[in-house]
């Protein structure tokens, strides 16, 4: 990865130079609305006056999710049979943080006839994995390195997340390879970014999210794949057209949910955040007082659509969680 300038604005063109400098490819493959959440996201970071170490911290993000794509891309230009996998019916647990979905995941996952994306997949989906050395992925090392740290500065996290990468891992993780999701909102705030998260249905996301399945399928474990993030809640339609799936959902209020989650969250994300100019602002505590104060935010109609859908595919199995 090559070095940045500090004080340099981040500008989308030249991040898109710099993972073709450093990887040698050039070929982005034939679909492109990745670059939406990108500009959305840069924008949102010079809003906000950043200062030299958030900036420098950010474009590095940036350049690994960049240089990442691109190596997916040449993965399936070298390996035709990467795209050709189908991934059939996954199990997709969803539910609102704090509300039970993770020791549902967990449990399921016991199941040795499924398959659920791992944390350090999750997080580092490239190189593909290997079923062979699955135990001993590199990845492993670097992303338990990172939660360390993670729990040097906030070490009320492990009180309501737990840390091991070799765990099932959530997709939101996954999501950031699209420049979507609710990462992005909870670890640097970038206001006008949780705004387009609230409001927007990023158009590719879940033709980003099977590519990763399928990376994560050709060389490595197999069984019947088992998927969980709250943010499938935004897009519960592209996510049942993408796959047929088999929901699981939880009932606990709305409101109180996210706000208890963002209210411990919140040390955590001034942490990793660095030194930004106005900490706090945006991110997941915006969520959540959005929802407290009972704004008419997009968010809660997001949920209500989400009911909606449930009862509408045909053939698709709908279970709550309690």
């Amino acid at each position: 990865m090559s070095n940045h300038n500090d004080y340099e604005i981040l500008d989308e063109q030249r991040a898109l130079d710099r993972a073709e400098a450093s990887t040698g490819l050039h070929d982005w493959g034939d679909y492109l609305s990745f670059r939406t959440g990108l500009r959305i996201f840069i924008q949102s970071v010079e809003e906000m006056h950043p200062s030299p170490e958030f900036r420098d911290t950010v474009a590095k993000r940036i350049q690994r999710i960049l240089e990442t794509r691109l190596h997916l891309v040449d993965d399936a230009n070298q390996h035709p049979e990467i795209e050709q996998q189908k991934i059939e019916r996954p199990i997709a647990i969803i539910g609102l943080p704090r509300t039970g979905t993770t020791i549902t995941y967990d449990l399921i996952t016991l199941d040795p006839a499924v398959r659920a994306p791992r944390e350090f997949e999750m997080l580092l989906p490239w190189p593909a994995s290997d079923a062979a050395t699955f135990a001993t992925d590199p990845r492993i090392a670097i992303i338990q390195a990172m939660n360390d740290n993670y729990l040097k500065h906030a070490p009320q996290l492990k009180e309501i997340q737990r840390l091991d990468c070799t765990l099932a891992g959530e997709c939101n993780h996954g999501m950031t390879y699209h420049f979507a999701g609710s990462n992005f909102p909870a670890e640097f705030g970038v206001p006008r970014f949780t705004k387009w998260v609230i409001d927007e249905i990023p158009e590719g996301l879940y033709r980003t999210h099977k590519r990763l399945l399928q990376e994560f399928q050709w060389k490595g474990p197999k069984g019947r794949w088992v998927i969980k993030s709250p943010h499938h809640l935004f897009d519960l339609e592209g996510l049942v057209e993408t796959y047929p799936c088999l929901l699981y959902t939880s009932g606990i209020h709305l409101a109180a949910a996210l706000h208890g989650y963002a209210r411990g969250l919140r040390p955590a994300q001034h942490h990793v955040a660095l030194h930004r100019d106005k900490p706090g602002e945006g991110g997941v505590p915006r969520l959540s007082a959005a929802l407290a104060a009972g704004r008419p935010a997009k968010f809660p109609r997001r949920v209500r659509g989400a009911e909606q859908v449930r009862a509408a595919p045909a053939g698709t199995l709908l279970h709550r969680a309690r």
